[in-house]
């Protein structure tokens, strides 16, 4: 039994009514502008979700636009490097010739100078820190027969399972 008082809100008969206007404008939007609703429909769209599909097409173009505003920035190397291997034709030769001076002949561990010369070296060629110690962890050896070097840990807690 429904009741008289103005503040009771009867949501059954609200829906019905606001479905009863939904098919009357869908039916006068079909009669007014058939070809409109032909190519809505061509689209796949349905008039009556028009507005749905618009604020799909809003919330998507909000996420592209905030993935490339994070995205960051990458700059082009200077112009005037001053890596002077790179402006070289043929850098293994170089490099390689560089190296074969300081390295010894005969297969064993590098002093702590040579390392560092050989780090500098680097350095220069390719604006790379390349180091045989990295804090307290220290290559095997860093010169002739290296193996499983890329396993040592990275980081406190690391293990061998976590490394590819």
């Amino acid at each position: 039994m429904p009741r008289k008082n103005k503040d009771f809100l009867d949501a059954p008969l609200l829906y019905s009514k606001l479905r009863y206007k939904y098919l009357l404008s869908e039916q006068a939007l079909s009669l007014k502008h058939n070809d409109a609703v032909k190519f809505l429909q061509a689209k796949g769209l349905e008039p009556g979700k028009i507005r749905e599909h618009a604020t799909k097409l809003l919330a998507s173009g909000v996420l592209a636009g905030s993935v490339l505003l994070a995205t960051p920035k990458f700059s082009n190397l200077p112009v005037g490097s001053s890596t002077p291997f790179l402006q070289t034709e043929n850098i293994n030769q170089s490099l390689a010739g560089q190296l074969s001076s300081i390295l010894p002949k005969k297969i064993e561990p590098l002093t702590p100078e040579t390392e560092t010369e050989i780090s500098h070296i680097l350095y220069q060629a390719f604006g790379i820190n390349a180091v045989a110690q990295l804090g307290s962890t220290k290559l095997n050896n860093s010169y002739g027969l290296i193996g499983a070097e890329q396993h040592l840990p990275r980081f406190p807690g690391d293990t061998i399972s976590q490394h590819d």
